[in-house]
């Protein structure tokens, strides 16, 4: 065999190798929400409570949640995008942080209470977080869709739906912290729309 053939064979079998070596990848999103939404006004206790959909699902054997896919470029499958909080626990922990900042005294409960001044309930929490990955670089994009009630003195004033979505791409394969930016980024978009219009209709 030449030295030519030789190395083509190595070529082949290193790109096979990393190909059934990602085949069951799954990437772990870690995140520490940073509030951005900076609105103000808020005033006195504000209950907060989740109830209904979230998107994703309980990974089998492990505590973690499925809330995407990572692919490669040619788009065979190489694992999940997994979290270790479900997406309704991201959301309302984001939520906490925002109107906390916002002002307001919050008070997470099981259910509000049937007098309550100032509640909310979160009814639908979904994120989409996909990964595609190449030898070049790594391309996400995080979608982020959430329902809200809001309730003052005990009666539901009204229905909210936020919409936000977020892409980046980088050039550092593999890169740790890159899929929990992008959420971060996708989840500020969210709270940039929902606080502000919170506080709006709690201070009515």
């Amino acid at each position: 065999m030449n030295i030519k053939r030789a190395a083509h064979l190595l070529v082949v079998a290193s790109f096979a190798v990393l190909i059934s070596g990602c085949a069951t990848y799954d990437q772990n999103v870690m995140l520490i929400y940073n509030p951005a939404a900076n609105a103000k006004g808020g005033s006195g206790e504000l209950y907060l409570t989740t109830a209904g959909k979230s998107s994703g699902m309980e990974k089998s054997g492990k505590i973690k949640w499925i809330i995407g896919k990572a692919t490669y470029a040619d788009w065979r499958q190489s694992g999940d995008v997994v979290s270790n909080s479900s997406p309704a626990d991201i959301v309302s922990d984001a939520l906490y942080g925002e109107l906390g900042n916002a002002g307001y005294s919050v008070r997470r409960v099981s259910s509000l209470p049937g007098n309550v001044s100032k509640g909310i309930v979160l009814t639908m929490a979904d994120i989409t977080l996909d990964d595609d990955n190449s030898i070049i670089k790594d391309e996400a994009s995080c979608r982020v869709n959430i329902s809200l009630e809001l309730w003052k003195h005990g009666e539901m004033v009204k229905k909210v739906d936020y919409r936000s979505k977020f892409s980046d791409a980088t050039v550092n394969v593999m890169e740790m912290t890159f899929l929990g930016t992008i959420l971060q980024n996708a989840l500020q978009n969210a709270m940039k729309q929902a606080v502000p219009d919170i506080v709006r209709q709690m201070e009515i």
